[in-house]
């Protein structure tokens, strides 16, 4: 039945692939085009190709076959001015290694749709998208659609899986969770709004670290002309020294401490379950009440939503409480602060030699990105940074 009710949804696909009908979003190389009913309203969208976009697409292909990297492939397009799709977030319009890997990896342009790669719900019927297994996955030809041939697409993903297995075997393949310098992710290039990206170099026989526009050195200086790059080190410091100054000022100091010392008290620790176990008397109460409710026959849905929303808060505070019954002190509260006014004393020193809690504090202390915009006014080259 399983085999029958897949087969049927594959047919389903087919006949609306083949009349070029849409089921996502733009793409780049295609226009998407209205259907109107004979009611006038809108019937469906269909696809088609776009001959301008596609003559790009079959360009980066051709780039690729020839063994272009991703890097060397979109600094090429761009320096081309070369059309790209539409940019996010304000940041310019041109191409970047990402849209250049997605491009590669579509088999849409090779005349395949690829359906059924997600689901919107779990095994509960509950809304939570995920991806399904690749043999759930449903190939439905397209040929309406192609705009790479068969032989470029071969030539181009076999250049494309022997870089990334040399990549991988260099060491550098995956995608790290939590990147190993501070301000990666939190620093904007103010020329183009673009990351500053870390980039080393040998100087002396040994590896020195920089920031510097991730779009010029990505994308290429159309896009940004900004090649200013700036030591690490230097530019670490001057970051967490502004910081210091308006996050580390006395009374900022004074009052962490009072909330430390107040929050690891018995005294606040016993408040704390005084609390809870109030709530949660109050939480119970309520339930019995609503499930009373149910019995004589109130509203039903609206009565076991509140009945549901109340069973799983009175299930958190137990698991709270739970939590504080088992904890056992961690630190002694003797010396206690004249410790934390030691850590705090070497508060950059702290952050620099521990990237993972440097870039935790700073994710906690900053409303937005760093921009740094570079300044030449002939007798010096540096940046300044909001």
């Amino acid at each position: 039945e399983r085999e029958k009710a897949r087969q049927r949804t594959y047919d389903a696909m087919s006949r609306k692939a083949k009349a070029g009908h849409v089921t996502g979003g733009r793409v780049f190389g295609y226009d998407n085009i209205e259907v109107l009913g004979a009611n006038g309203e809108r019937s469906h969208v269909m696809r088609q190709v776009n001959e301008t976009e596609a003559a790009v697409v079959r360009r980066i292909f051709e780039l690729s076959a020839a063994g272009a990297g991703l890097t060397r492939i979109t600094k090429t397009l761009n320096e081309e001015g070369a059309a790209a799709p539409r940019a996010q977030r304000g940041r310019p319009t041109a191409w970047a290694g990402s849209s250049v890997r997605e491009v590669l990896l579509r088999p849409l342009y090779r005349g395949e749709i690829v359906w059924n790669q997600t689901r919107k719900r779990d095994g509960w019927g509950q809304s939570n998208r995920s991806n399904r297994p690749t043999g759930d996955w449903l190939h439905v030809p397209a040929p309406g659609l192609q705009i790479v041939s068969n032989e470029l697409w071969a030539a181009s993903q076999a250049r494309f899986n022997e870089r990334q297995k040399k990549h991988s075997q260099s060491g550098r393949g995956g995608l790290d969770t939590e990147s190993q310098y501070l301000l990666s992710g939190f620093a904007r290039c103010g020329t183009c709004g673009g990351g500053m990206a870390p980039h080393s170099r040998s100087h002396g026989g040994t590896r020195v670290f920089f920031y510097g526009c991730s779009s010029f050195w990505k994308r290429g200086a159309t896009v940004c002309p900004n090649n200013l790059v700036i030591r690490m080190e230097s530019l670490d410091a001057e970051v967490l020294a502004t910081l210091q100054d308006d996050v580390c000022r006395p009374a900022v100091v004074e009052e962490a401490i009072r909330i430390a010392l107040e929050a690891l008290a018995p005294a606040r620790q016993d408040r704390n379950r005084e609390h809870l176990a109030a709530e949660l008397a109050t939480v119970r109460q309520e339930c019995d009440r609503l499930a009373e409710a149910i019995g004589r026959g109130g509203p039903l849905d609206a009565l076991l939503g509140r009945l549901t929303e109340r069973q799983v808060r009175a299930t958190a505070i137990d698991q709270e409480l739970n939590l504080i019954r088992a904890e056992r002190p961690l630190v002694s509260l003797d010396g206690l602060e004249s410790r934390l006014r030691a850590k705090l004393a070497d508060w950059r020193g702290l952050l620099t030699r521990n990237v993972t809690e440097g870039r935790a504090v700073l994710r906690a202390l900053l409303i937005g990105p760093l921009r740094f915009t570079p300044i030449d006014d002939g007798r010096r080259r540096g940046y300044a940074f909001n």
